[in-house]
């Protein structure tokens, strides 16, 4: 997934009183969040925060009323950054990561968990490009060269025979 300038969140707890809290995004142990975004320095500073860094959660409370038992659970999704959705990102994000995930947590939040789904990965066709002196030496290699080394694979075995 693409998820640019995205602010980390700290995760307090997992539950609590009935709270769950998930990570969702979690950035990579490479990373470091900015703690001076008033420096132009990218480079990582000794105060800056290590990775891995939560970026997006799922927060969930458990809603129990005796009076009204069809109530269903209250769900938050928590994003570090709107970008992750932007055209921009769609466009180029890589077999459509953001949005299948962005889908996937509205798909939990209504609890319509039959619309969550992964979806494949989409086969590029490779194209061999090549030119047309490349083409003539394939060409000759496979029906000139490999007949010409069979008959003389042949012919060393028919002489080596003939001398035993």
């Amino acid at each position: 997934m693409i998820v640019p300038i995205a602010k980390s969140m700290d995760v307090l707890f997992e539950e609590q009183e009935g709270i769950k809290v998930t990570p969702l995004l979690t950035s990579s142990a490479q990373s470091w969040g900015e703690v001076n975004l008033e420096d132009d320095n990218i480079q990582k500073q000794e105060d800056d925060r290590e990775g891995p860094l939560v970026i997006a959660a799922s927060i969930e409370k458990q809603i129990s009323d005796k009076n009204n038992p069809g109530l269903k659970n209250a769900k938050i999704f928590v994003s570090g950054s709107a970008a992750f959705l932007s055209d921009e990102i769609l466009s180029y994000s890589l077999g459509n990561a953001n949005k299948d995930f962005f889908m996937n947590v509205i798909g939990w939040m209504t609890d319509q968990e039959e619309i969550i789904t992964i979806s494949p990965k989409n086969i590029a066709r490779e194209v061999l490009i090549i030119s047309p002196v490349q083409q003539i030496v394939f060409m000759l290699l496979l029906f000139l060269g490999v007949p010409l080394i069979v008959f003389i694979l042949g012919g060393v075995v028919w002489i080596k025979r003939r001398h035993l």
